[in-house]
């Protein structure tokens, strides 16, 4: 992510949630960089699998 910054981009989009088995190593990035969640995808049929980062989602997600 550090290779990104001169694009001062100020969030994260997250693809393959449906493959991770963690979520620690998302989340240490995002504290890390300050960053926060845009959207995610959840699976393989664009545009369908990818939803918006709320936390309300997170929680159905998980």
């Amino acid at each position: 992510m550090k290779a990104y910054e001169s694009l001062n981009y100020r969030r994260i989009l997250l693809t393959k949630l449906d493959e991770a088995d963690f979520l620690g190593g998302f989340l240490e990035l995002a504290d890390t960089y300050s960053k926060s969640f845009t959207y995610y995808s959840v699976g393989q049929e664009v545009p369908f699998d990818i939803l918006s980062a709320e936390k309300i989602l997170w929680l159905n997600v998980w």
